[in-house]
């Protein structure tokens, strides 16, 4: 019995790299931008969704200076989107032109946005 035990136990301790089976990465939450996650890791850098505010800002949906939704407001809100959701409102961010990010609903927010609320 004692063998089995240390072979159980002595056993357990070996997972593959640094990963627990069935724990979540940091890259896989909410706080993946703030972690400065990149490709290779899982997440969205905090640079990619800095540089989709930049261009909604360009397009008129967000303030630089005293506007109605801010910069700031800009990159809280894309670090509140549901991290499955975050690549895909990216990309269609770098995809569409500033006329088409136009959303008839909501003044400030892109269209590519409604996927993330």
């Amino acid at each position: 019995m004692l063998p089995l035990l240390a072979a159980l136990v002595g056993g357990s301790g070996c997972v593959e790299g640094n990963r627990v089976p069935g724990a979540t990465g940091a890259c896989d939450t909410r706080e993946a931008p703030l972690l400065g996650c990149g490709p290779a890791t899982g997440g969205a850098a905090l640079a990619s969704i800095r540089d989709a505010c930049s261009k909604l800002a360009t397009c008129g949906l967000v303030s630089i200076e005293n506007g109605r939704r801010s910069f700031e407001d800009c990159v809280n809100d894309f670090e509140s989107y549901p991290i499955d959701a975050l690549p895909g409102i990216l990309a269609c961010i770098g995809r569409t032109d500033c006329a088409g990010l136009q959303n008839p609903n909501e003044r400030n927010v892109s269209i590519c946005e409604r996927f993330g609320r």
